[in-house]
């Protein structure tokens, strides 16, 4: 499980990190959110970070999650219907699972600024949601 979460927290840093970002950027942290949460399922076990993986998780998901956040609803902007049921997807998938793996990562110890964040997500997947209805 080392390689991929790696793997992840370098895509997190790499969004954390970018003094510019686009919906591009924000989209491809989508992409590998669910990829990394198809990986974490498949094993079905509570995942074990690393001290290192566990600094970056904790350091990066936060501004993720934000920039996450504040783009999603331009990214849900001129989809097909079936782009936004997968987007829908993508939303659940980072508000659940990859929620839970910073949850496991920080010991529990989550700022109100991520709840903040996740309750934007759950509002946008609302909204596509009553889009799709």
């Amino acid at each position: 499980m080392t390689e991929a979460t790696i793997a992840f927290c370098v895509l997190l840093d790499g969004l954390a990190d970018a003094p510019e970002y686009s919906v591009t950027d924000v989209s491809d942290f989508y992409d590998s959110a669910f990829e990394y949460s198809r990986l974490l399922k498949s094993m079905e076990s509570t995942p074990e970070f690393t001290d290192s993986e566990k600094e970056c998780i904790q350091r990066s998901f936060p501004i993720a999650i934000q920039r996450a956040a504040e783009n999603t609803n331009e990214l849900a902007q001129n989809k097909s219907t079936e782009e936004l049921r997968d987007l829908l997807l993508k939303i659940e998938v980072v508000t659940k699972d990859i929620f839970n793996v910073y949850q496991i990562a920080s010991n529990g110890e989550i700022s109100s600024d991520v709840n903040d964040c996740i309750q934007k997500l759950q509002s946008e997947h609302a909204s596509i949601q009553q889009q799709l209805a």
